[in-house]
């Protein structure tokens, strides 16, 4: 063809989205500042194009493509290039893996599609990631958690560590619930640790099931934040804790204070266990 490596201003109803989706999502805020950027100083990188029997299809570019189809633009600049599907595929993959708004899923199918059609190693999609192997076989674990840890940690509803602590709690049931009152509520994957071990604990005990067919003692903790006194140090809730406002040097000498009535009274319980 005689476009081959030429830069085109390709009509936008000629031009189809990638056969090769990696991505069911893209971000809408992403877009619309990408549109008003485009708006305002036009498209710098052209898109990269292959040509089809209907026209075109996009190799590399469709967000930018996505964000002038917003603007109501007629035609782009592309590039058409001679590919076949899995370059044009592979192309996608290595466009995608330097995007900010991709979810750990996304970047786990991406790894796996790079292993398995392409027959990169560990080492060679840590290379170009610029990441570690760690983070590789990271992204390649959360494949294997049940659906609704996926699900969750593709919305961002739950962090790949948070979902892998709960991943532990081998009962469906159970992971469940702990799964829909973490998402609900919030859950750090300190806090899904925790539950996982009063899981274990209760499996070892045998506790009798609840209504909801989870043990009835591993309900998930009440989520109130806690932080301890200044004073004595017990932990209350926060929304009862009183916020004195002090300068550093006043700080400094209420603690002292603190230390020294601390030390004046265990000197008054020793003197009482002497008089014994």
């Amino acid at each position: 063809m005689t476009d081959l490596g030429t830069l085109i201003l390709a009509p936008m109803e000629k031009i189809a989205e990638p056969g090769h989706q990696l991505r069911k999502k893209i971000s809408e805020e992403g877009l619309d500042e990408l549109g008003k950027s485009m708006a305002k100083i036009g498209l710098e990188n052209p898109i990269k194009l292959r040509r089809t029997p209907s026209g075109y299809e996009i190799v590399s570019g469709h967000r930018r493509f996505l964000a002038a189809k917003d603007l109501g633009w007629s035609e782009i600049k592309a590039i058409v290039e001679d590919v076949d599907d899995e370059e044009t595929n592979l192309r996608a993959i290595h466009e995608n893996f330097h995007r900010e708004d991709m979810s750990p899923i996304e970047e786990g199918r991406a790894v796996k599609t790079l292993m398995d059609r392409h027959g990169y190693t560990i080492k060679d999609v840590a290379k170009l990631c610029s990441k570690s192997e760690s983070w590789v076989f990271s992204r390649l674990s959360v494949l294997e958690m049940p659906l609704e840890l996926q699900e969750a940690v593709d919305v961002g509803a739950l962090s790949v560590s948070a979902a892998r602590e709960l991943g532990g709690i081998t009962e469906d049931e159970a992971r469940r619930y702990y799964t829909e009152y973490a998402v609900k509520q919030g859950a750090t994957a300190q806090l899904c640790a925790y539950w996982r071990g009063q899981w274990e604990m209760g499996r070892l005990i045998n506790a009798p099931l609840g209504t909801d067919g989870v043990s009835a003692g591993l309900l998930p903790p009440p989520m109130e934040v806690k932080i301890p006194c200044v004073w004595c140090e017990r932990e209350a809730p926060i929304r009862l804790i009183e916020h004195l406002r002090v300068c550093p040097k006043c700080l400094e000498s209420l603690l002292r204070t603190k230390a020294i009535l601390a030390q004046e009274r265990a000197e008054g319980e020793l003197s009482e266990r002497e008089k014994l």
